[in-house]
């Protein structure tokens, strides 16, 4: 190579250096100024923060002297007044109602004649009301062979008289026995919580004759006493 062409390589790189020189020394001058705008940046900032407020002493708690207030009295609780419970009425005692019908008393008479044929009277007393019972009779004819046709029965209970026709008796026995010859019942007044004397008396007009004796009626009578309670 000559020399002429070596001159111009150095020539070359020397600028070439020169330029890099001056370029690396822009390259410093400006990163210097950017560093330098940053930390004026930074300082302008700190600046430009408030300072927290110092904060104020606590101060110390004055011990306060609470006086116990005394507990009310609890209210007395009310006591309810009882509800007296009513007292039931008496119930009255129930007025007995009467029951009638009741059976006073029972019996029997009879005649004496003598002549073999008799009458025989059966009587009942039942209650009817407060002053009066009912006097049942029954009146029979006792005797053995008999024969009658239907006659007059005459009763007489209390202050009442009744005549009735008797039943025909035709009896042919040796044997004593009863025929009924009638019934009738009588309302009589009797009142309760006394004794009433019931006079009876009956009469059969039997008009004929029995064996050897005329026998034209035959009678008998007696007292039925009543006691009512």
């Amino acid at each position: 190579m000559t020399s002429g062409k070596i001159k111009a390589v150095l020539f070359i790189i020397v600028f070439l250096l020169i330029v890099a020189v001056i370029a690396s020394w822009f390259v410093n001058r400006e990163d210097a100024r950017r560093a330098e705008a940053e930390a004026a940046a930074a300082a302008a900032a700190a600046a430009a923060v408030t300072p927290a407020p110092t904060p104020e002493p606590t101060p110390e708690p004055t011990a306060v002297l609470i006086t116990p207030q005394p507990k009310p009295a609890p209210a007395a609780t009310p006591v309810p007044t009882p509800v007296p419970t009513p007292t039931p009425a008496p119930t009255p005692a129930p007025t007995p109602v009467p029951v009638y019908g009741d059976l006073l008393g029972t019996g029997s008479f009879s005649s004496e004649t003598g002549t073999g044929i008799d009458l025989s009277v059966d009587w009942s007393v039942n209650t009817v009301s407060a002053d009066k019972v009912s006097v049942s009779i029954t009146v029979s004819v006792l005797s053995r062979n008999v024969y009658s046709d239907p006659m007059p029965l005459g009763l007489h209970v209390g202050d009442q008289y009744l005549t009735l026709t008797s039943n025909l008796v035709d009896y042919d026995g040796s044997d004593l026995t009863y025929h009924t010859l009638g019934a009738q019942s009588f309302t009589v007044t009797a009142p309760a919580g006394q004794t009433t004397s019931i006079p009876v008396e009956v009469s059969w007009h039997f008009a004929g004759t029995y064996g050897v004796y005329d026998v034209p009626v035959i009678e008998c009578g007696t007292y039925i006493n009543v006691t009512r309670n």
